[in-house]
């Protein structure tokens, strides 16, 4: 940041404590303290400490044999418990019928101008900080795409790193694609890291903008759309992994499938790429299937299908055989980290290894879940979000590589259940229009009346 802003150091505490008291002077509700929404924001601003702990414990190396409380350690049961709560909140969202439209503690030209400056010092921090080993092997991987070769025999095999999804990989060629344009030079190594810089920034930018998108058309409200972006940019989880960009495209691609629900066959390439770039999307097939069952599901699943062989069909461009092919394809999970024996564990599982058999309870749990979810379906959009959001946040529970840092993958969508407004007027394309053009609502919908208001006005 030094090149920038001259003299300017920010670590990550300092970045927690400042974004801390931001967010509260701006979307705190003072006159109504024990609302819901303070309560979200209080859960919000409860992730970031545990995540910091396990940042700088991890810093120090692991746990020393005997020192049961490491920095780490208490960080991995910061963000489990914190997981838990969250989880609660998420599935419990249903049951709180009303919730008034609550304005900001700021107008919307302070927070364009507040979103605009926080966004301007996270691309400087992207563009300027060295990149994670992880993601300049993603950029590896998109710049073999374009190569058309297969280098996965060689370095990725003797790592236990997952190799990047195909969407992911092609993020990747891309933003290799402008790295070359912007910056001239046979320095491998410069090039690539521009790359990361630059397939960070537009990852970021991708989700900011689904959630102006999804604030101004869903929610029917461009401040709720102004309000999530800017907690999204000034959250000290963002920053924290602000270089992570294979957390974030996934992140992305469904946020914008949330914002493509009224056209299945574009939700269903969207979730398709999502999958392509990270495995957890796959979770949240069935309830999405539900969600359009009978009303689109055919075009969902459909699209779904071709953006899956047309990803496949990507990895044969860098195969040279089928043992080639076939390790990429196998490669994009790490197998090992789904094992539920000992010698698969990390995170927080690796600091209770003598524990590492309650995963396969904790896993059942979470499958059971999924089912409840699809049985109880209400094919409701506000339904739908909170549905994908516990999805995410159940798989860390389970997840052993790390699991419980990867909030990036759940808090744009956390975001949108925290800020919507009542969207049981919000349902698949089908189910809103009848054959004579009348609209159909739920029973607990609202009134047709009331359908030329906006989102964020009608009570929920």
């Amino acid at each position: 940041m030094e090149e920038l802003l001259t003299g300017y150091q920010s670590n990550l505490s300092t970045w927690l404590y400042y974004s801390g008291l931001l967010t509260i002077a701006v979307f705190f509700k003072f006159n109504r303290l024990w609302s819901l929404r303070n309560i979200d924001l209080l859960l919000l601003l409860a992730i970031s400490p545990g995540l910091l702990l396990v940042k700088h414990g991890e810093v120090s190396g692991y746990v020393p044999e005997g020192q049961q409380f490491h920095t780490a350690y208490l960080g991995y049961w910061w963000l489990f418990f914190v997981s838990i709560v969250v989880l609660m909140r998420l599935l419990s969202d249903s049951r709180f019928k009303r919730r008034p439209r609550l304005e900001q503690n700021l107008n919307v030209s302070g927070m364009l101008f507040l979103a605009v400056s926080a966004a301007a010092f996270l691309m400087a921090k992207a563009a300027t900080e060295p990149p994670p080993h992880v993601t300049m092997t993603t950029i590896e991987r998109g710049q073999q795409l374009l190569d058309r070769v297969d280098k996965t025999a060689g370095e990725y095999s003797q790592t236990k790193l997952e190799l990047p999804g195909p969407t992911t990989a092609a993020v990747a060629s891309v933003s290799s694609v402008l790295s070359d344009a912007v910056v001239s030079g046979d320095d491998k190594f410069h090039l690539q890291t521009i790359a990361v810089r630059i397939m960070s920034i537009l990852a970021h930018l991708a989700v900011i903008s689904g959630l102006l998108f999804v604030g101004y058309r869903q929610f029917g409200d461009i401040q709720l759309g102004v309000a999530m972006s800017l907690l999204y940019l000034i959250l000290p989880c963002t920053a924290f992994d602000i270089h992570l960009a294979h957390m974030v495209i996934p992140a992305a691609l469904i946020v914008w499938a949330i914002a493509a629900y009224r056209r299945p066959a574009m939700a269903g390439a969207l979730l398709g790429l999502a999958c392509g770039s990270v495995f957890f999307p796959i979770f949240l097939l069935p309830i999405w299937i539900m969600f359009y069952w009978k009303r689109g599901a055919i075009r969902f699943t459909g699209s779904l299908a071709v953006t899956g062989v047309l990803l496949i069909s990507t990895l044969f461009i860098t195969s040279s055989d089928v043992v080639s092919f076939r390790t990429q394809l196998m490669g994009t999970i790490d197998w090992e980290l789904l094992k539920f024996g000992p010698e698969s564990l990390s995170g927080f599982w690796f600091y209770n290894s003598q524990q590492y058999a309650i995963r396969i309870p904790v896993f059942v749990c979470f499958v059971i879940m999924i089912i409840a979810m699809c049985l109880r379906s209400k094919q409701t959009l506000e339904s739908l979000v909170a549905d994908s959001a516990a999805i995410v946040v159940g798989i860390q529970f389970w997840y052993t590589s790390r699991g419980g840092v990867y909030i990036l993958w759940y808090l744009p969508l956390l975001l949108l259940v925290v800020f919507r407004p009542r969207l049981t007027h919000l349902v698949p394309p089908e189910a809103s229009n009848s054959q004579d053009g009348t609209v159909q609502l739920p029973a607990t919908g609202t009134p047709p009346g009331r359908q030329s208001q906006t989102g964020a006005q009608v009570l929920r």
